[in-house]
């Protein structure tokens, strides 16, 4: 791959990371209750982290380097799912008003 596409391709990545970033940021501070943040905050997760750790392989393109930079993406997209059904979990069971402004169907077999 020639250095002048790679770079492009990186600085393309580098954008599109900031730009859903932002995008993000701003639905944070927009919505008023906290399973809609969460929902604005995924992509933080998901997206921005994608095409920033995409941006920095393609600007290393080193084999020492690659695999760290996918380690840290893995251990990111398993780590948070995990943290937001923990915390929306809680919303929902303690949110005395959350039902209100948020459907939320109703588990028989809830623990």
């Amino acid at each position: 791959m020639s250095e002048l596409v790679r770079w492009i391709l990186a600085a393309l990545s580098f954008i599109a990371g900031f730009v859903s970033i932002g995008i993000s940021v701003a639905g944070v501070f927009r919505f008023r209750y906290v399973l809609n943040r969460m929902q604005t905050a995924a992509i933080i997760d998901t997206l921005g982290l994608f095409f920033l750790l995409l941006s920095l392989i393609l600007l290393s393109w080193d084999w020492a380097y690659i695999p760290k930079l996918l380690l840290i993406l893995a251990f990111q997209w398993v780590g948070s799912p995990i943290a937001a059904h923990m915390v929306s979990r809680m919303e929902v069971r303690t949110a005395k008003d959350l039902h209100e402004h948020v459907r939320i169907p109703e588990k028989e077999d809830e623990e």
